[in-house]
């Protein structure tokens, strides 16, 4: 069989690309390879505890509480989710998709403050022609059709990878995207970017804002995630940081160390200010009509590394794969 389009990874930008694809043409032959044994990608949940590698919030600002030698905290707080969101989330949850995925997707980094990822990409996982434990190994080109791993024929390719494991491929772009690892992010230790988990009913007093909270065990789930530009933190500093800065006498400690993952190799980062926009128009143009990439590094330079501008970045794809 000859597929029309194969898609190198099954994380949100591979599947949400194949159901555009397949929304544009329900005859398009599409396969996905997926190295590991599972779907979500980055965006990985266990449970309610560890809401993967990924941003909280795509307005990021606004959720950044600073403090001295340019570190950050990110908090989130469930009080603020508004009752559409909540229905938003019903009808994701009864089935009904389509409606959120087109007109209501801004939410979504909302809605996982609460209720993560973990159902979106359930659904998205639907009728998805997925060969999982297969990893992107090499391809060729004959006569137009792309051989990939000595075995799957197709006519485009997808790469919907984490920019760590990109920048070890031997792909068209692998100088562009080792000069973009090099030049243009600030690569962090998953250490400080896990999501915290203090879900036992307690108080704190939060010095910012000057106000005492209650969050019970049933819902209310403090989610804060740390980094430091500078240098590293061990996790007993982290540890210190959260009760030194809420004055927590009570919480649970929940920590998942994603650079230990083979699959996704910490494969989250923040981009520089001074991030080289040309890098990314040239990735996001592809090449010969053939080979194409699409992730969170792409798009928006503002909104690199949130889930909003991997959504958004294959849409961008898809359209310019049914014009190319």
């Amino acid at each position: 069989m000859i597929y029309d389009i194969i898609i190198i990874g099954a994380g949100i930008s591979g599947l949400y690309s194949y159901h555009l694809l397949k929304r544009i043409n329900i005859k398009y032959k599409l396969l996905i390879l997926e190295s590991s044994n599972r779907i979500g990608g980055k965006i990985y949940s266990e449970g309610k505890s560890i809401l993967g590698a990924k941003f909280l919030h795509n307005d990021i600002e606004k959720f950044r509480e600073p403090e001295k030698n340019n570190k950050s905290y990110y908090i989130g707080n469930l009080q603020g989710i508004s009752k559409d969101i909540q229905t938003s989330m019903k009808l994701e949850d009864s089935g009904s998709i389509s409606d959120l995925m087109h007109n209501k997707f801004k939410y979504i980094n909302e809605i996982n403050i609460e209720y993560d990822f973990n159902s979106i990409v359930s659904i998205l996982n639907k009728n998805k022609n997925i060969k999982f434990n297969t990893p992107f190994k090499n391809y060729k080109i004959n006569n137009d059709i792309i051989i990939v791993n000595n075995t799957y024929k197709t006519k485009k390719i997808i790469f919907a990878l984490p920019i760590n494991i990109l920048k070890e491929l031997d792909t068209p772009f692998k100088k562009y995207f080792n000069n973009w690892y090099q030049s243009n992010i600030i690569t962090l230790s998953f250490e400080l970017n896990n999501k915290l988990k203090l879900n036992d009913g307690f108080h704190f007093y939060d010095k910012f804002k000057r106000k005492s909270f209650f969050y019970n065990k049933q819902k209310n789930i403090l989610y804060v995630n740390i980094f430091d530009r500078n240098k590293d933190f061990s996790i007993q500093d982290i540890k210190e940081k959260i009760v030194n800065h809420f004055l927590l006498t009570s919480y649970k400690f929940k920590y998942k160390n994603w650079n230990n993952d083979k699959h996704l190799l910490g494969g989250w980062s923040i981009p520089k200010k001074t991030v080289n926009s040309n890098i990314i128009k040239v990735i996001e143009g592809g090449y010969n009509h053939k080979i194409y990439y699409t992730g969170d590094y792409l798009g928006k330079i503002e909104n690199m590394g949130s889930v909003t501008n991997a959504l958004n970045n294959a849409e961008t794809l898809v359209s310019k794969i049914y014009f190319d």
